[in-house]
Formats: C-alpha cells, sequence, structure tokens
C-alpha cells in the first residue's frame, strides 16, 4: 500500500484510492500514520480527532472508525486491514517505509546530506529534488485536527524547508545561480524571515555578476527583520554581507567565476599644471604611500593654507600614477571651503558609481546603500581616488575603498586628524615654497629674461608670502602689463596693496595674496570686475559663456570676452571647451568683494537672471528631447536671457547631461536660501530630460526638494507642480500606491485652486497609475475627465495622451476593436521619423494591440519602428519594452529560440534601468517559452519571480494575472494540481473583480488544464468553453483556437459548444 500525507492525505492499494470516510475517521487514520509503527494511545486519538470536545462514548466511536478503516483498507488491498493492530491501550499502523511517502523523502534527503558531503553535488541536487517532488502541498493539508496542525505539521514543513535549502546550496555548488534567482525571490516572500533563502539570494546574484542588488537584498531583509523583530539579521548573513562588500574570492563558485564586465576606466582628473616648481620631494613621498602594499587602504592628506597649491600637486601626483592605477583616477571637488553647501557624500557617491558603470537609476538613493555598491565595485580593482577639499573627515569616510588596491588622496585646509587616527591616513603640511623655489616658479612664468632682475623678484616672492596661487597672479599680472609696467612698480604697488586688508578672507592671515588679488582685481576694467563679483554667485561646480552673460546682462559673446580676460588675470579658470570655474580662494575673494560693493537687490537680481537662464535652457531642452508634452509653466519674475543653441534631441541631451549638475545644485540652493519659486519650476523643467535619461532616482529626489521648497513657501500652485513631477517619477518607477496618492493630493490642490487645465496631467498620470493596478473603471473615469476638460483647453497633447489611455484600458478589458480604434485616433498607422518619445510610447501600445488581435505581422511592423526610434533616442528602457513585446510575438509564432533571446535582452536591459513592468513582463514571457518546451521547473522559476515582483507594485496586475496563468500551467505539467488550481482560482476571480478581461481566454484554458489533469473532464469542458466564449468576445483568435482545439480534445460536440455569436 502507499500512504501520502505530504499534501492532500491519500491512501492507495492495488485496487486503487481507499476511501477514507468522514472527516473524523480520516482524522483519526492521519493521526496513526503520522505515529506508524508506534503504538498511539486511544486518548491521543481521541485529542487528535475530537480536540476537547469528545462525545459521549467516544471509546466505542474510535473502535467503530478503527473497523471501517479495516474494511476500506481490505477493499484496495488484499489483507490491507490486518495493517491496523490492536493493542491493549490503543493501536498501530504498520507500513513498510517505502509505503509511507514522508519515509521516502527522507530517504531521498539522507543520500542527497551524503551525497553533498563527499563533494557530489549533482548526485545531492537530484537526490533532494525527487524528495522534493513528493510534497503535493502542506502536509495532511485537508485533515480536520487541530492537534496534527499544532504538532506535525510545522515539524514536516521544517524537514521540507530544510531539504529545499541543501538544494538549493547544492545547486549554487553547480554553478546555477542564474536560474535559482528567480525561485529565491519568491521564496523570500513566501518566508520572509527565513534568513537562508535571503543569504542564498545574496549569494546567487552576486555570483550572477549583479552585486549591487545582492547588497540591496541585504538591506532589504533588514530592513524587514528590524520592522518586524527589532533586531538585526544574524551573524551568518552579516558576515555574507561583509564578504559581498569586500568581494572576497572565496564566494565565487568552484565551477567558475562570474564573468568579468569590462568598461573604459574612468579618467577624472583635470588637466596636470605647468611649471609645477619645488615639490619634488613631497610628490615623491605621497607617491610612496600611495603605492605601498599593506593589507590597509593607503590614505594621504595633503593639508595647507589656501592657494598653497594642494589641488595642482594632487593632480599631478595623480597622472604621474595613472598608470599604477589602471582601473581608473576618480576625482571630485567637494567643495568644503566654498561659500555654498560642501558636496555631499551622497552626491559624490552618485558621481561615482555612474562613473564605474552603474546605470544611473541602479543607484541607490541612502548614502550607505551607494557606499556598500561602491565598495564592492572597487574590489579587487586600482583605483586612485582623489578627493579635492575637503572640509571633514566625516565627509571623506563614506567615499573611501575597502580594497587595499586602490589608494585615496585628500587635499584639505585641515589636518583631518580624524582619518590619520582611524583610517591610518599619513599627512603632509604642504608649506609655502622656499625663496629660492618661489624665484624659479616666477622665472618659469615670466621667461628667462627677468632672471637677471633678481632682488626685485625676491621682494616680490616675499610679498606674495611665497605662495604659489599669489605668485601666478602676480606673474599673470605682470605678463599683461610688461613693458608698460616695470616689475619694480608693479612691486611697489603691490607693497602698497596691503591697505585693503578690510576685503580679507575670513581666518586667512595670507595678506600677500589678497594684496595680488587686489591688484589683479584693481586693474580690471568695470565690466569685468562686475563679472567676477557675480561670479561667486554660481551654486554649481562650473559654469558657461551663457550663465555669465546672465549674471551681468549681457549677450554670451560679450561674456565670452570678458571671462578671457578673467583667464588672462588668472582670477577665473577654464575647466573645459567653454566652461569655467573658480579656485576656493578666488571665490571667496569675489564673494567678499560683491558684498563689498554690490547691494543686496543688485545680487539678488543677478542670481534670480542665473536662474531664469538655467529654467529656459531647460526648457527649450526640454522641448527638444519631447516636443509634444506642454511647457513648463515660468516662474514669476522670469527675466530675459540667451540660451544655448540646441538644435536637436542629441544636442538638446548632451547639454542637460553636461549642465545637469549645476541644475541640481541650483534646485538645491534656491530650495534652501530662495527664491524658492525657481527651485518647484526648475524641477518641473527638468522632469522630461529626467525621466528619459534615465535618471528615474534622482527624477525623485529633485522633485522632493522643489516640494520641500513650495512647502516651505507655502505655495499651494508650486505643491501641485512638484506633487504632478513626483506622481510621475514614482509612476514611472513601480512605486503605484504612492504615484496615487500624490497625484490625488495634486488633483485635490488644483480643484481648489480653481485651475482645470493644470489638472490634465493630474487625471492623465492617475489614471495610467490606476490602469497598471487594474482599476479600470476609475482609470477610464480619469481619462474620459481629461478629454472633457480639453474640450474647453487647447491641450492637444492631454487629449491624445487620455486617448490612448482610454485605448490601453480598453485593451485591457478585452475590448480589442474598440482600443485598436482609440489607439489610432491618437498615432498614425505609419511611424515618422521625427516622433516623440510619447507618441512613439503610444505606437508601442499600437503594436500590442495588433499582437492581441493575432496580427502578427502588424504587430511586428509597429514593434520593430518602435523598437528602432527607442535605440535612437538611446533610451533603454523603452528599447527593453520592445523587445520582451517583439519576444511575445515569436512566442506566438512558435519561434522560440528568437523569442528567448529577445526576452533575456529585454530582461537585462529592464534591470539595469530598474524599469520593474517591463521585467515582470520579460520574466513571464520568459517562462512561457520555456513551459512550451517543456522545461517546466525553469518556467515556474521565472513566473514565480515575476508574481513576486508584481504583488509589491500595487500590484501590477497584467503582470500578475500572466505570472498567475503560467503558475498555474507550469504547476499542473509538473503534477502540483492544488497549487496550479489556486493559481487558476486567483486569477479568475481577480479578472472578476477587476473587469480585466484580456487575460479571461487564458485564465479559463488553465483551469480547464488543471480540471483534465485531475480527470475531471466535465469541468475542463465547462471552463473550455468559457475559454470560447470569452476569446470570441474579446477578438482574440489565437486564443479562440486554442480552446476549440481542446474541446476537440475533449470530444465536446460543435452544437454543445458557444454560439459564435
Amino acid at each position: 500500500m502507499e500512504f501520502r500525507i505530504l499534501g492532500p492525505f491519500e491512501v492507495h492499494g492495488t485496487n486503487g484510492r481507499a476511501r477514507l470516510g468522514g472527516a473524523k475517521q480520516t482524522a483519526l487514520l492521519a493521526t496513526l500514520t503520522a505515529q506508524a509503527n508506534r503504538l498511539t494511545t486511544v486518548d491521543h486519538l481521541v485529542e487528535s480527532t475530537w480536540a476537547d470536545a469528545p462525545p459521549a462514548g467516544v471509546t466505542a466511536a474510535v473502535h467503530t472508525y478503527v473497523s471501517r478503516l479495516r474494511r476500506a483498507f481490505d477493499a484496495v488491498e488484499p489483507d490491507g486491514g490486518a495493517r491496523i493492530v490492536t493493542r491493549p491501550t490503543g493501536y498501530l499502523l504498520r507500513l513498510a517505509p517505502h509505503e509511507l511517502d514522508l519515509e521516502v523523502f527522507r530517504g531521498h534527503v539522507s543520500r542527497g546530506r551524503e551525497a553533498a558531503a563527499a563533494g557530489r553535488f549533482a548526485e545531492a541536487s537530484a537526490e533532494l529534488n525527487a524528495g522534493l517532488k513528493l510534497w503535493r502541498g502542506p502536509a495532511f493539508v485537508d485533515v480536520l485536527s487541530d492537534l496534527l496542525h499544532r504538532t506535525e505539521v510545522p515539524r514536516l514543513t521544517e524537514e521540507r524547508l530544510g531539504a529545499l535549502g541543501r538544494r538549493i546550496d547544492a545547486d549554487l555548488e553547480l554553478g546555477r545561480h542564474a536560474d535559482l534567482v528567480g525561485e529565491l525571490r519568491a521564496l523570500t516572500v513566501e518566508h520572509p524571515l527565513r534568513e537562508q533563502f535571503w543569504g542564498q539570494l545574496m549569494l546567487a546574484l552576486y555570483r550572477d555578476g549583479r552585486q549591487a542588488e545582492a547588497l540591496q537584498t541585504y538591506q532589504e531583509v533588514r530592513t524587514l527583520r528590524i520592522d518586524q523583530l527589532g533586531i538585526d539579521p544574524g551573524p551568518e548573513l552579516q558576515q555574507l554581507h561583509q564578504a559581498i562588500l569586500a568581494n572576497e574570492p572565496a564566494l565565487n563558485e568552484p565551477a567558475s567565476a562570474p564573468p568579468a564586465r569590462t568598461m573604459p576606466p574612468p579618467m577624472q582628473l583635470p588637466a596636470d599644471i605647468v611649471g609645477l616648481v619645488g615639490r619634488d620631494r613631497v610628490a615623491d613621498e605621497v607617491s610612496a604611500v600611495l603605492c605601498s602594499e599593506h593589507d590597509a587602504l593607503p590614505i594621504a592628506v595633503l593639508s595647507g593654507l589656501p592657494g598653497v597649491g594642494k589641488t595642482a600637486l594632487a593632480t599631478h601626483i595623480g597622472h604621474r600614477l595613472r598608470k599604477r592605477f589602471p582601473d581608473g583616477l576618480l576625482y571630485m571637488n567637494l567643495r568644503g571651503y566654498a561659500q555654498t553647501e560642501p558636496v555631499t557624500p551622497t552626491r559624490v557617491l552618485a558621481r561615482f558609481l555612474r562613473s564605474l558603470g552603474l546605470s544611473p537609476d541602479l543607484v541607490p538613493l541612502d548614502v550607505d546603500e551607494q557606499a556598500a555598491v561602491y565598495r564592492s565595485l572597487l574590489a579587487d580593482k586600482q583605483v586612485l581616488v582623489v578627493l579635492d577639499n575637503a572640509n571633514a573627515a566625516e565627509q571623506v569616510r563614506p567615499l573611501l575603498p575597502a580594497d587595499p588596491g586602490c589608494a585615496v588622496l585628500v587635499t584639505s585646509r585641515d589636518p583631518l586628524s580624524g582619518l590619520a587616527v582611524r583610517e591610518g591616513a599619513i599627512r603632509f603640511d604642504l608649506d609655502v615654497l622656499s625663496p629660492p623655489d618661489a624665484y624659479a616658479l616666477l622665472v618659469s612664468l615670466l621667461g628667462p629674461g627677468l632672471a637677471a632682475e633678481g632682488e626685485v623678484l625676491d621682494e616680490l616672492s616675499a610679498l606674495c608670502g611665497y605662495l604659489p596661487l599669489a605668485l601666478r597672479i602676480a606673474a599673470a599680472n605682470l605678463t599683461a602689463r610688461v613693458p608698460s609696467t616695470s616689475v619694480r612698480e608693479y612691486v611697489d604697488r603691490l607693497r602698497d596693496g596691503n591697505r585693503l586688508a578690510a576685503l580679507a578672507v575670513e581666518n586667512d592671515e595670507q595678506t600677500g595674496v589678497r594684496a595680488a588679488f587686489d591688484l589683479s582685481y584693481e586693474s580690471l576694467r568695470p565690466a569685468a570686475a562686475r563679472l567676477f563679483r557675480m561670479t561667486a554667485l554660481v551654486p554649481g561646480p562650473d559654469f558657461t559663456p551663457h550663465a555669465a552673460a546672465a549674471l551681468v546682462g549681457t549677450d554670451p559673446g560679450r561674456a565670452r570676452e570678458l571671462l578671457g580676460v578673467l583667464v588672462t588675470a588668472a582670477l577665473v579658470q577654464e575647466a573645459g571647451p567653454d566652461r569655467y570655474q573658480l579656485h576656493d580662494l578666488v571665490r571667496d575673494y569675489a564673494r567678499q568683494r560683491g558684498l563689498a560693493e554690490d547691494d543686496e537687490p543688485t545680487r539678488t537680481a543677478a542670481f534670480e537672471r542665473l536662474l531664469s537662464h538655467y529654467f529656459r535652457a531647460t526648457r527649450t531642452a526640454s522641448g527638444l528631447i519631447e516636443p509634444i508634452r506642454k511647457p513648463p509653466e515660468e516662474p514669476v519674475g522670469l527675466r530675459e536671457t540667451a540660451v544655448p543653441e540646441l538644435k536637436d534631441r542629441a544636442t538638446a541631451t548632451a547639454w542637460f547631461e553636461q549642465e545637469y549638475p549645476n541644475l541640481h545644485a541650483a534646485v538645491d540652493h534656491a530650495a534652501e536660501h530662495g527664491p524658492h519659486r525657481f527651485a518647484w519650476h526648475l524641477a518641473d523643467a527638468m522632469s522630461s530630460p529626467l525621466a528619459l535619461a534615465p535618471r528615474f532616482g534622482e527624477w525623485v529626489t529633485v522633485s522632493r526638494t522643489a516640494l520641500g521648497a513650495a512647502r516651505k513657501a507655502g505655495d499651494k500652485a508650486g505643491e501641485a507642480i512638484t506633487l504632478v513631477s513626483l506622481g510621475h517619477a514614482y509612476n514611472t518607477t513601480g512605486r503605484m500606491t504612492d504615484a496615487i496618492d500624490t497625484l490625488e493630493r495634486a488633483l485635490e490642490l488644483y480643484v481648489e485652486l480653481d485651475r482645470p487645465v493644470y489638472q490634465l496631467p493630474c487625471h492623465h498620470t492617475l489614471g495610467m497609475s490606476l490602469m497598471w493596478t487594474g482599476r479600470l473603471a476609475e482609470a477610464c473615469a480619469h481619462f474620459k475627465r481629461t478629454i472633457e476638460l480639453t474640450e474647453t483647453v487647447d491641450v492637444g497633447y492631454y487629449r491624445a495622451g487620455a486617448v490612448h489611455g482610454l485605448g490601453v484600458a480598453y485593451r485591457y478589458q478585452g475590448l480589442l476593436p474598440e482600443a485598436l480604434e482609440q489607439l489610432l485616433t491618437s498615432v498614425s498607422p505609419e511611424p515618422a521619423p521625427d516622433e516623440s518619445y510619447v507618441q512613439v510610447s503610444w505606437r508601442f501600445s499600437l503594436g500590442l494591440t495588433y499582437r492581441d488581435l493575432g496580427r502578427f505581422d502588424e504587430a511586428v511592423h509597429q514593434l520593430m519602428a518602435t523598437l528602432a526610434a527607442y535605440e535612437r533616442m538611446g533610451n533603454a528602457f523603452g528599447t527593453s519594452r520592445c523587445l520582451v513585446a517583439l519576444a511575445g510575438v515569436h512566442a506566438w509564432r512558435g519561434q522560440g529560440a528568437e523569442a528567448l533571446v529577445a526576452a533575456q535582452r529585454g530582461l537585462d536591459l529592464s534591470r539595469q534601468v530598474k524599469h520593474r513592468r517591463t521585467e515582470v513582463d520579460a520574466l513571464n514571457v520568459l517562462g512561457a517559452v520555456h513551459a512550451a518546451q517543456g522545461r517546466h521547473d525553469r518556467a515556474r522559476t521565472h513566473h514565480a519571480e515575476a508574481r513576486a515582483i508584481a504583488g509589491t507594485m500595487g500590484p501590477y496586475l497584467f503582470g500578475l494575472l500572466e505570472a498567475e496563468i503560467g503558475l498555474a500551467t507550469t504547476t499542473t505539467a509538473l503534477g502540483d494540481l492544488r497549487a496550479a488550481r489556486r493559481h487558476a482560482d486567483t486569477a479568475l476571480a481577480r479578472i472578476r473583480e477587476s473587469g480585466f478581461r484580456l487575460h479571461e481566454p487564458a485564465a479559463h484554458l488553465a483551469a480547464a488544464g488543471v480540471a483534465l489533469a485531475a480527470g475531471e473532464e466535465v469541468r475542463a469542458a465547462a471552463h473550455a468553453e468559457d475559454a470560447l466564449s470569452a476569446a470570441r468576445e474579446t477578438r482574440r483568435p489565437a486564443w479562440e483556437d486554442r480552446a476549440r482545439s481542446l474541446l476537440d480534445r475533449l470530444h465536446v460536440p460543435a452544437a454543445n459548444r458557444p454560439s459564435e455569436h
């Protein structure tokens, strides 16, 4: 006989399945089976069967049930009833080990453990998998016994999970990490507090080359455990996290290490300085520290007075050591002493991570997470990190790599003693030049013709305090004045310049520097002097002639001329073609000059002109990047300024990428210091370029900053503007619940403000978010309200967008002809070469609708045109969507190989840009193709991962339904009919609740497959008939063919099938 307790309780004999009787008789037998080959007392049987409410005469009832069970056994197996043996105090069920599925399972587990211990991992995986396949659901799942479910079931469940963990360990040893990720994601959802699965997921991701995701997974489980238990993960998981951070070689599987991902190394140092004098010894000493080979990270700190040449020396050393650090030179000016806020570690890490090849949208927002990913990417690398102008050890620590193969060079006005104490940094105090070196520097700058004037050059050096910056400025002044001014005359003027010490930079006692600045500044014509003062107002790292022109209200050509004068005077530095920057000390001097000579209204007007320039230029770029969108609303008091010549989408995108650090800094500065209105208007103008870059995480960050500014200012219109942008960002990143809440608040504000035109984006994006979550009726109401509003407000984009939204909603409702009609209203049948991103996305929906209608040639035509457009735009997440959609067409056509290639490429791209809807769709396509090719285990893994991700997105109902239907199909093929029925029933229930009828034929056919596998032909036929009706009503001929084929297989006469009308 065969006793099955690992799932629904069943007993089988040679003559078939035994009839076990009612619930209590079944519970009694289940209790005997759980105690197989051991005495079970009558009292125990009574407690297990009747709990605390046994009837009168319960002992007689036990005897009666045992007698009936013996007869039931005899009916299916000769002398089967003899297996239940009577004892004085109870009963005993005799079973051979092979007759109880639990013992068979334990045998497989035992052999698997032995094989794993001997290093035979393929054998171990096979044995453990064979044992796990015996589980058809939770143990005793249909037995009504509270005692069994409190005592036996948890123990048996633990045995199963333990075996599952061992099988996954074996598969990891076999290098199957890529195939395990989906299964492990599903397991962490199903068993969120079981650390073993989290650790295995982290390891699988790491071995698959997805270190950032592995580290993010640790943060997820840590947050989960703290929220639910109030404790950190256990020591094993913490150790694994540290090992991944350190990129320990032991983590790589024995078979092979993950393939290396190559990319050009970052080389970010500024140009090497010409004429570096007197620093050879310290350069050698610093280089020796940075190139030392120890177990700890080499850190050198160059400290000294402002203007002493720290940046120049650090840059020179970096270029000198370029071959020693072949994996890259990272550089960032931390602006620790600038008038604006220092650059935060978060901003630095985001830039470094992008420089190291991480997709912008994979960059975490939290500084600790950023630092973890940063250290992982630098593991086993040789990279020099140069951190210029740090003001504190705390600003540096998050930026330190963990790998001792890297090195860090820091410059600071302060000694940063904390780095020496805790991190072992070696400090080099950079002093002013010696008199001979100062003299040599002046000769190198002025030319050998003045070398004979040694006495006066020595006096000049002394007046400049032997400070390199002052010496260079003095040399620039002399070069511009000679021969009209002699060196002696200049020195005399410089000596008298100390009377302007009132302009001293706070805590700066280098009066020679101030005097040199004064002479340079006083030699400027008023226009150049005014521009110099105003450059101190720039909040970002650099500026262009257009920005300079805005500061002083002139044209870019004139500004370029004035900047040339300032460069010649060594007051402004060239940072690249048509880009300029100020040394921190010079910036402070310019700021002090501005405070002394310009009143507050003048400086405010200049800064507003700069912000106006940024807004106008960003609006222009946004209009070229996404021309169909409504231009952003202008801030009050927007000034007239020149904007750069941007010809097309490519030049606009390039401009935005280069100018983004300044734009971000401008939003931050305006949000903190004012004028606040520019913060939200500029952030709004940046939304399209950020969305299409894509820089999803930074889109969210900028929008949140702007929202804070609007709320600080108490401006409801500004709050509404930023809420719309933030809601759109949430929608794009798959945070549907946040998107809906944010957009509903924006809509409330615009209704309160009685601004119908601004309600349009709220209704439109809210409709999209609701639609993704399956709230189709509400979504359609918002789309229709958008169309109503555009009857009185001429904003064609939102009308076309709402028509498109209705088309997609109709598609999901299974109204495919109506969907096609709507979509052809919003987009032309034939692609145009100059379509905007939004128009291309509408065409994408058209291609999907043709696919659903079974018009595959037309679908491919539209999708290929869309793919070409996205690739032309360089839009990775749009490209990923097209690849996945095309994979779906290939799958319908039976082109499995092509489908797998396209879907896998789409999956990889979607993960790079973190576009979660596409990730879910790609996993479902992969699952469907693997199932069609008979690889049901892999199919189940993909669908389970898709289901887990979609469920966290509000949910993303389209993807969730496809996952449930796919799981119903694959688990049917794998013999787990209980799970299969659950998945099919869940899909059908969600379809009924939401009206999401597009998937109804597939869901009914999946349910029919479950019924057919269970031998329930009548039920299967009913589902097949429902599938046929749904396919006809939704105009899905491919599903109609499948339903008809199943009805033929079930021999359902044509006369009994649903009418075609």
